[in-house]
């Protein structure tokens, strides 16, 4: 569900400070910078676990582990078999992500764009296969 800016405005609220084509374009901006970060972790995270060595200087690499427990349908699944799973997956409830999206005239997410062009590899994906699917 989008919600666009036509859609949000209303209610008895207090109408809050102009949202400016130049914080918009600020946004789309840093959306690339972020691209860049996660790029440089990745690479750098990579080749550290590679054993590749480090310039020497006043900075210092190190990996921090930090283990989070997700579940997945198909691990529940494998504990309480297909209908079970199904029965409790039915009764979760959806988390919901907002995601702030900048369009243009055309309807393009600009800052989606910017880390696709940042993102060699993702670039060359369909737009539909980073799509959620859902049970």
């Amino acid at each position: 569900m989008v919600i666009n800016a036509r859609q949000s405005a209303g209610g008895n609220r207090k109408p809050k400070p102009l949202i400016t084509q130049a914080e918009l374009r600020e946004y789309v901006e840093q959306a690339k910078i972020v691209q860049r970060h996660n790029d440089l972790r990745k690479s750098i995270t990579e080749r550290l676990e590679q054993g590749v060595p480090v310039e020497p200087g006043e900075l210092t690499p190190a990996i921090e582990l930090d283990s989070v427990r997700r579940w997945s349908i198909k691990g529940v699944e494998a504990v309480l078999g297909f209908e079970e799973a199904r029965e409790l997956w039915n009764q979760l409830q959806p988390i919901v992500y907002r995601r702030l999206l900048i369009q243009d005239q055309d309807g393009e997410d600009l800052a989606w764009k910017g880390y696709r062009q940042a993102n060699p590899a993702l670039a060359a994906q369909p737009l539909d296969s980073q799509a959620e699917v859902a049970w």
